[in-house]
Parts: structure tokens; C-alpha cells; sequence
């Protein structure tokens, strides 16, 4: 007994969509993923960067956070800077450890970007980044 060629169709549309599906869930979950890690990778970077530039310069932690926010230790702004970032993400401190060595110890977090993932929360953070230094002594 054989059956018609309409249920064959039929099948095949069937399998070709799930297929299809399943394909493009996967491609934007890679995109969300490549997303995430370039931000990641980019604001560990643009931190570690401006630490040690902070530390032989001898910035004030209002002239790191700037710099951190909008690439300018000067700058009055006050909207968003790179990637998102306000101030309010960024802390900035000086400790002076029992080992008499001065660090500057600088802090990212809360920083939450859009996802394309329809089965993933709408928004998600970043990973906090945490950078410490030792000061240099003239």
C-alpha cells in the first residue's frame, strides 16, 4: 500500500521548518554570544588601559571614572559614554594597604546591553571588572 504524495509534502514542510528553526535560534544565539564577549572584552580593555595610564599620570578617581565613561579625564558630560556606560557603573578608588603599597582599584559593573534571543531575558549584564594597580611613586 503507498501512500499520496500530499502527506509526503507535507512532511518535508514540516521537517524543513524545524529545521529552519532551529538554524536561526542558533545563529542569534551566536550572535548573542559574540555580542556579549566583545562588550566583555572591550570594557576589560578600555579599563585596564586607562588604570595604568590613570597610575603614571597621577589622575584623580574623577579623572579615572571620565576616562573610563567618555575616553576623557576632563570631561563634563553627563549622558551615556562608551558602551552604555554612566558613571554611576564606574567606581574609582585609592586603598593604602598594611603593605604600605597605594593601589588604585577600579570597578565596572551593572552594565546590562539588548539580546536578540527570543528564549533569553531581553536584558542581560555584563560580567563586573575589576582592575588593581600599584601607584607609582615619583
Amino acid at each position: 500500500m503507498t501512500r499520496p504524495n500530499s502527506n509526503r509534502r507535507g512532511a518535508v514542510l514540516i521537517e524543513a521548518t524545524l529545521v529552519v528553526m532551529t538554524f536561526l535560534v542558533m545563529c542569534i544565539g551566536i550572535l548573542d554570544l559574540g555580542q556579549f564577549l566583545y562588550r566583555q572584552e572591550s570594557l576589560a580593555e578600555r579599563v585596564r588601559a586607562v588604570s595604568r595610564t590613570a597610575v603614571v599620570r597621577n589622575y584623580t578617581t574623577n579623572q579615572v571614572v571620565n576616562a573610563i565613561v567618555y575616553n576623557d579625564p576632563a570631561s563634563t558630560s553627563t549622558g551615556p559614554g562608551f558602551l552604555g556606560l554612566t558613571r554611576s557603573n564606574v567606581t574609582a578608588a585609592i586603598f593604602d594597604p598594611a603593605l604600605n603599597e597605594k593601589r588604585l582599584v577600579v570597578t565596572v559593573q551593572n552594565l546590562s546591553f539588548q539580546t536578540f534571543t527570543p528564549f533569553l531575558p531581553r536584558k542581560m549584564g555584563t560580567i563586573p571588572v575589576r582592575i588593581s594597580i600599584p601607584l607609582e611613586t615619583p
